[in-house]
């Protein structure tokens, strides 16, 4: 008598083929757009995390709740910028920095599970693409942004 296969026990990935996407189309290291959201801001963490998710293949209810996140965290950074204007020696640069932190923190965890599944199985130099020429952009871009909606709250 034959026993029957458990296959319970057997590896999961074996014979599993990951395709390299082209360079240009990976999506971004999670870790890397901290400082890309820290420099630029709020709107700059809603951009970068928002762009990585479409490369990650998100649902477009996931990229929503990414931009939402984005937006709300330009929201509050409006809000304690207006709230601080008074003070001449106010760190307004600063607060965009923190919001654009506490933005990243949240939209991390929108990727993550996408993230984790992109990198199994693949290499790590093959997984990503670099940020550096984008996220300069983005960072640019975002810290504009923010300021833009900074001087208009504080004026």
């Amino acid at each position: 008598m034959q026993e029957p296969e458990d296959d319970l026990l057997s590896p999961s990935l074996v014979r599993t083929r990951y395709d390299v996407l082209p360079e240009g189309r990976r999506p971004w290291r999670l870790g890397s757009q901290f400082y890309v959201s820290v420099l630029g801001g709020p709107v700059a963490a809603g951009l970068v995390g928002y762009l990585n998710g479409r490369r990650l293949g998100l649902p477009a209810a996931r990229l929503a709740a990414i931009a939402a996140v984005g937006l709300a965290a330009l929201v509050a950074v409006a809000i304690a910028a207006a709230a601080v204007s008074s003070n001449a020696d106010a760190p307004l640069r600063g607060i965009s920095m923190i919001g654009g932190a506490v933005g990243y923190l949240a939209i991390r965890e929108l990727q993550k599970d996408a993230d984790r599944r992109h990198g199994a199985g693949r290499g790590d130099d093959e997984s990503y693409d670099s940020l550096w020429r984008p996220g300069i952009l983005i960072v640019v871009g975002g810290g504009l942004a923010a300021a833009v909606v900074i001087a208009a709250v504080t004026a």
